[in-house]
């Protein structure tokens, strides 16, 4: 019975993972993802007199730090913060606090085929996605399921010629959100061709066209960049691999198969990706109102940081300082940005550099939790990095999926641990 439980968990954990924004409803405003339900299942287990590991033990006391230097915060600069967001930020970091606590006092392991199959889940259900979307218009939603007149109506689309090419958005919001969970598997199915020896190449390869696909049609800056420095990174990673030759060749092969596609598209790539990237680097270009409305957010949070004293610098402003101080910046395109569109700028300015090198001891504990050389580690690792990376571009950092990650790379961790201590007890 208690093994069967253990699966139920493990399976639910794989299934909620890649939904992100598409199974969610709104209480009083506020966006509460199903993932985030589930995951409060993990929380009983909090109050369960079992004796956390020691290499566990820093993710939950990373968590308690942050969420002490916010209350404190919150409590010195009360007038001169956001009450509303400092709340709900409080509120996060304290359910995610019982969240891991709990996950530490389970026995819960993933394997490798539980990481291959999930993958493999993630992969087909974007397509299906793609297709959907593309073909019907339909779309799912925090709000419920949206239509293609909603997606007209909010400019998610691109011209070619006469036609509508819906932007694709899968199970998130918008289309770079999609960044952290069509990535990994994107890294996984890529590195598996060229490792493993001829073994499931049909399966790889079927993945890669269709995930190439998928992220072909976010038409997503940020997307195509990190998905360009991954193809790069495995390349180069792997040049002393007999099937690095072959992977060189397919990645032609799907670049002639679709360049008249691409010659098409180039010149709306050029106006949306390229004049982005010149925008926001603030080169001579179009006016680009994201990447423009992004860069002036940067600028007004690093100038708030700058501005303040060495103590708030140390300690922040007190977290929602960033969206209270928004509003009387005169400069700034759009106001009501919560987080400046930089998790690691906001943190400067709400929670100062100690707020900094705690969310950075984070991503180190996790890499330090990753087991190097192991394509099944570091694919569950690679959708950590991109979402890091994504931070630049965002400031949420308690969107669940983030968090099932890393249970789930703990997890496998346990389990090769278990492995190894048994191969040792045989070799005796």
């Amino acid at each position: 019975m208690q093994r069967r439980l253990k699966l139920s968990k493990e399976k639910a954990l794989a299934f909620i993972y890649p939904w992100r924004d598409s199974l969610g409803f709104l209480l009083s405003g506020t966006p509460i993802r199903i993932g985030e339900i589930f995951l409060a299942i993990l929380i009983p287990n909090a109050f369960i007199g079992k004796k956390i590991k020691k290499a566990e033990l820093p993710i939950v006391l990373l968590l308690l730090l942050n969420l002490i230097l916010s209350v404190i915060g919150i409590i010195i600069h009360s007038s001169s913060i956001d009450k509303g967001f400092a709340y709900k930020y409080i509120f996060r970091n304290f359910f995610y606090c019982f969240v891991m606590l709990g996950f530490l006092k389970t026995k819960l392991q993933i394997t490798e085929k539980d990481i291959d199959k999930l993958m493999n889940y993630i992969t087909k259900l974007e397509f299906l996605m793609l297709v959907l979307v593309e073909f019907t218009g339909i779309h799912f939603s925090i709000n419920g399921i949206l239509s293609y007149s909603d997606i007209i109506q909010s400019g998610q689309y691109i011209m070619i010629g006469p036609i509508k090419i819906v932007r694709f958005m899968g199970t998130a919001s918008e289309a770079g959100y999609l960044i952290s969970i069509i990535l990994p598997p994107f890294y996984y199915y890529i590195n598996k061709f060229i490792v493993e020896k001829f073994k499931d190449n049909k399966k790889c390869i079927i993945n890669i066209a269709i995930l190439s696909i998928c992220i072909l049609f976010t038409n997503s800056s940020a997307i195509y960049l990190i998905a360009a420095c991954i193809v790069l990174f495995s390349i180069l990673g792997h040049l002393d691999k007999s099937k690095t030759r072959y992977f060189i060749l397919f990645l032609c092969l799907l670049f002639f198969v679709s360049s008249p596609m691409l010659i098409k598209y180039g010149e709306v790539f050029n106006s949306t990706v390229v004049n982005k990237f010149n925008s926001f680097l603030g080169r001579t270009a179009e006016f680009d109102w994201s990447s423009t409305d992004r860069r002036l957010h940067y600028n007004s949070a690093w100038n708030m940081f700058c501005k303040s004293g060495w103590i708030d610098q140390l300690f922040g402003n007190g977290t929602g300082a960033y969206y209270q101080h928004q509003y009387t910046d005169s400069s700034l395109l759009t106001n009501g940005v919560e987080e400046a569109y930089n998790l690691y700028l906001s943190t400067l300015t709400d929670r100062g550099v100690i707020g900094l090198i705690i969310l950075i001891s984070v991503i180190v504990f996790l890499y330090k939790n990753t087991i190097k050389k192991d394509l099944y580690s570091t694919t569950l690792f690679s959708g950590v990095v991109v979402q890091c990376i994504h931070w630049m571009l965002t400031g949420n950092m308690w969107l669940y999926f983030f968090w099932i990650n890393i249970i789930l790379l703990i997890s496998y961790r346990r389990n090769k641990a278990i492995i190894e201590v048994g191969l040792k007890k045989n070799s005796i």
